[in-house]
């Protein structure tokens, strides 16, 4: 389990690579990582949501993977009304930390404004 990745960031690292392989005008390593490309791409079509596996990933005690599935770096990897779903989980694995954070990136910006 600690070689798990999301899929967005093994989209963000197939960018770089493509990067990579332009800068260096290796069209072998080029076409490689366009091919790889193309076929997560097509995958993306199915469904493989990881998502899916955060509850799994808390009960086992794995709450660093489960939350880097959710978010990272302020920015989150699924739909606001699922991170917000994801809140009582996350409170549950003793974890209300994240669980704020999750309630508070979740919750729409509309409700912060003041009505007069």
């Amino acid at each position: 389990m600690q070689e798990f990745r999301p899929q967005w960031s093994v989209r963000q690292d197939l960018v770089m690579g493509v990067e990579i392989a332009r800068k260096r005008q290796d069209p072998y390593l080029l076409a490689r990582y366009l091919l790889f490309q193309e076929q997560l791409s097509r995958m993306g079509g199915q469904e493989l949501s990881v998502m899916s596996l955060v509850d799994d990933f808390l009960k086992m005690g794995n709450a660093p993977l489960a939350k880097g599935i959710v978010l990272s770096n302020n920015t989150l990897h699924c739909s606001p009304g699922k991170a917000l779903n994801l809140v009582g989980a996350f409170c549950d694995a003793g974890l209300p930390d994240v669980a704020r954070e999750l309630f508070s990136m979740s919750y729409p910006p509309f409700m912060n404004k003041r009505m007069y």
